[in-house]
């Protein structure tokens, strides 16, 4: 209803964006992005919410280009600009470029170290990419974070 009344009211688009996106409605949020972008092509928010949702899409390719104008705009302490160098992360270790995934996990992680999740796919991109020792201490901070982690703990009997 705000949108009818005020169609260029980017506040209202951002809410309704992140709404979309924890509905998992991916392609609305898509389409709600791409309405917003529109009016503001450089509002931070908006593009983080679109990359996120072209993640979940598997369309990594224009999610990583979104992710890296967000990155490259967005203030460092918004609230999602580690989760961000994350889902960066998890599009290279899907790629298969575990170094690449290995340094935006670890960017993400000094920025949020109290990630179990985060520590435990870095720990697998080091595993991946021949760095035992890496992975091992990866997976050693998972389990720091998260004690009865399985993942982790399965994952460090075979880095040792």
């Amino acid at each position: 209803k705000e949108l009818q009344e005020k169609p260029n009211n980017i506040e209202s688009y951002v809410v309704l964006t992140w709404s979309l996106l924890r509905m998992g409605r991916y392609n609305e949020t898509i389409a709600e992005c791409n309405k917003a972008l529109k009016i503001n092509a450089n509002e931070s928010r908006i593009i983080e919410t679109k990359a996120e949702a072209l993640f979940y899409v598997n369309n990594y390719t224009e999610s990583l280009t979104c992710f890296e104008k967000y990155l490259g705009s967005a203030n460092p302490n918004q609230e999602r600009y580690s989760t961000a160098y994350f889902f960066v992360g998890e599009i290279y270790r899907l790629q298969h470029k575990y170094e690449h995934a290995d340094i935006a996990y670890s960017r993400a992680l000094q920025i949020y170290p109290g990630a179990s999740l985060w520590w435990y796919r870095l720990g697998i991109s080091r595993e991946n990419s021949g760095n035992k020792a890496g992975a091992k201490v990866a997976y050693q901070q998972a389990l720091k974070w998260r004690p009865n982690y399985p993942d982790a703990t399965a994952a460090l009997k075979r880095v040792q």
